[in-house]
């Protein structure tokens, strides 16, 4: 087998910045309320079906997990100050990959 290093360009990575986030100490009112903007939900009126997009889908994000969130950096700003504004503890961390 060949272990060989090997070197990656910058211009080769992604740039993402991973959130978790904590929203525990909020009510249950608040909790389905941040849950549907961030991640978004459907809703059934009748026979049809209503899809409400949430900031995940609207800004190419994806969940990894429970309260785990991979962002893109350019939209990273977008979860940053939603989590400021609401009031939700989180924290960053930044991550480059192909």
């Amino acid at each position: 087998m060949d272990y060989t290093l090997k070197l990656v360009l910058k211009e080769e990575l992604r740039h993402f910045m991973i959130f978790t986030y904590s929203i525990r100490d909020k009510s249950q009112r608040d909790k389905v309320r941040i849950l549907r903007e961030l991640f978004g939900y459907k809703e059934a009126k009748g026979k049809k079906e209503y899809l409400h997009e949430g900031m995940q889908q609207k800004n190419y994000s994806k969940k990894l997990g429970t309260s785990v969130i991979l962002v893109p950096a350019g939209f990273a700003l977008y979860f940053n100050n939603y989590f400021q504004q609401n009031r939700i503890k989180f924290e960053v961390l930044e991550l480059w990959m192909k």
